[in-house]
């Protein structure tokens, strides 16, 4: 969840760091940015090999950056009552189901015994095996 939240406030935040640019104003979205940008893109290279999480995870505290900002760039948006309410289920949400897929991915990551067809449909993507 983290990582496609992450993708998702990363598109949001570059379009947020180009109107800074032009505006001459500074941005705390070039952190994240530049970060996920220095730490992914030697991997492009690669690509037709899989990636290993423990190679990923240098990106992984830009993305929850990236989450963070794109929250409370919502939060100062929200006026209303329920645009406040709306932000923080949503943040809530997230949060909820970052605890399920990690705990759902909990026995591949420590290499947790189960059955071949488990370890399957843990398998969302064919770059994953």
């Amino acid at each position: 969840m983290v990582w496609w939240s992450g993708v998702v406030a990363l598109a949001f935040g570059v379009g947020a760091w180009a109107r800074s640019l032009f505006r001459r104003e500074p941005s705390w979205w070039s952190v994240p940015i530049l970060g996920v940008a220095s730490t992914w893109m030697p991997w492009l290279a690669v690509h037709h090999r899989p990636i290993f999480s423990f190679y990923a995870v240098a990106s992984l505290p830009f993305m929850i950056l990236a989450i963070a900002l794109a929250f409370d760039a919502a939060r100062n948006y929200a006026y209303t009552p329920r645009q406040q309410m709306a932000v923080v289920v949503g943040g809530g949400g997230l949060l909820v189901l970052s605890a399920i897929a990690a705990i759902y991915f909990w026995p591949v990551w420590t290499y947790g015994l189960m059955p071949y067809e488990s370890w399957r449909h843990h398998m969302w993507f064919s770059s994953w095996v």
